[in-house]
């Protein structure tokens, strides 16, 4: 575990290890938190870019007004998809988010007051499952509650969809599997690129597929 103090508000941020971590406690994702450094702040947000976290991983925010009543978001965004888990709450907090997959991460806090943060990532339990059966692991998997096939009301079959064994399949074009798109079915990814009403009637075109695939790698 490793603690991380801020006060944030008009002009001011502060950071404060909270002590030396043993070398046992340390990992090599939750330690992408460690490298922040303190500077001016000119609201009462906090902004943390290219953090390296693994699947599991739980970070926590605790945060008290310094003098009036707050309410606060988290955000933690997947840097290549834009994937992202939001919360949100009042003080006293704390807000809590569970990384989904490992990869590189962006993690935004904001208040609508000044507060003092407290920031704690916890390392992801040791395990390895598929909680949505879709045949990746939890510690890879971005799209959680994968239902498969995908199913379009007026399926055109140069589009691709997902069938029941994850392989994402359209006529004349190479076939990708739920390994390729990091879990995530056809309908999964059209939600998740704000692709529209057009796609979920049809199916998932081609050219977005391999953005999403590309992105998923980067």
């Amino acid at each position: 575990m490793r603690r991380l103090l801020f006060l944030v508000g008009a002009g001011l941020l502060v950071a404060t290890f909270s002590g030396p971590v043993a070398a046992a406690e340390r990992t090599e994702h939750c330690a992408g938190l460690e490298s922040f450094s303190s500077s001016a702040a000119p609201s009462p947000s906090l902004s943390l870019d290219d953090l390296d976290l693994a699947a599991g991983e739980r970070i926590r925010i605790e945060f008290t007004p310094w003098d009036v009543p707050a309410s606060a978001w988290l955000a933690l965004t997947h840097t290549g998809t834009g994937v992202f888990e939001f919360v949100a709450g009042s003080a006293p907090g704390p807000l809590e988010v569970t990384v989904p997959a490992t990869g590189r991460y962006d993690l935004d806090f904001h208040a609508d007051a000044l507060v003092l943060l407290t920031v704690t990532c916890d390392a992801a339990p040791d395990t390895d499952t598929d909680t949505d059966g879709d045949g990746i692991l939890d510690a890879v998997d971005l799209c959680a509650d994968t239902v498969l096939p995908d199913v379009f009301p007026k399926y055109d079959a140069k589009r691709y969809k997902a069938d029941t064994a994850g392989e994402l399949t359209a006529r004349k074009s190479p076939t990708y599997t739920l390994a390729d798109t990091g879990g995530c079915s056809a309908t999964q990814i059209i939600n998740a690129m704000n692709l529209g009403s057009g796609h979920l009637k049809y199916g998932l075109s081609r050219s977005a597929l391999e953005q999403w695939i590309a992105s998923v790698g980067s």
